[in-house]
């Protein structure tokens, strides 16, 4: 933890257990926001907790002077950039995590959770944002899935990857490109009257491109 920076302890909901997890973690402020970093000290993969908060974004948030419940929301591109900038001002050990990595560390902003009508108002807002970056996330992912496919990224392994580093499900992660027969047996009326399998062709949708013929 750099020298002057405020401790948090964060509670999140584990993605795969659904257990509570507590990592410390420094805590900043940009704009009165209470803000927490996913460096994993210049990693070059996200730390666990970050992982959690996209599955449950509800977490404990414990300081020297107060615990609260929070729901974190993750800002768009221009304004983690802005955060980001601001935080590494504060404490220049944050941009020489970023520098360590090629992956864009993500700033989380905390929002307490009471009754009051301005904060509610703002968990809307808060609202609208995460569906905002849900919707940009799947559409960079659709894009990476269809260079892979359309060839022009580099192998299936790309794809994997793609798929792997994303929580989004994988029902809606592809659509059909073209459609291809299977054959099946079915029961046909043989000339002596008795029941024969014979095969016909029923044109199943397949979630997969066939390749062409060569």
């Amino acid at each position: 933890m750099f020298e002057g920076s405020a401790l948090c302890l964060l509670t999140t909901t584990g993605a795969r257990t659904g257990q509570p997890r507590t990592q410390p973690l420094g805590l900043m402020q940009i704009d009165g926001q209470d803000l927490v970093v996913a460096s994993a000290a210049g990693a070059p993969t996200h730390p666990a907790w970050y992982h959690n908060i996209r599955k449950d974004a509800i977490m404990m948030v414990e300081t020297g002077d107060r615990t609260y419940r929070a729901i974190a929301s993750i800002p768009p591109p221009e304004e983690r950039d802005r955060l980001f900038s601001e935080i590494a001002a504060q404490e220049p050990g944050y941009g020489e995590y970023q520098a360590k990595t090629d992956r864009i560390i993500p700033v989380i902003a905390l929002h307490p959770i009471d009754l009051d009508p301005d904060r509610v108002k703002h968990l809307g807002d808060t609202l609208v944002e995460l569906h905002e970056w849900l919707r940009g996330d799947l559409a960079e992912l659709r894009r990476r899935i269809d260079d892979v496919v359309e060839g022009r990224a580099g192998s299936h392994s790309a794809i994997t990857s793609t798929v792997a580093a994303c929580p989004i499900p994988q029902t809606i992660m592809t659509r059909p490109r073209s459609k291809r027969s299977l054959t099946t047996p079915v029961k046909e009326p043989s000339s002596d009257g008795a029941k024969s399998p014979t095969s016909r062709s029923n044109a199943i949708a397949s979630p997969w491109p066939v390749p062409s013929a060569t």
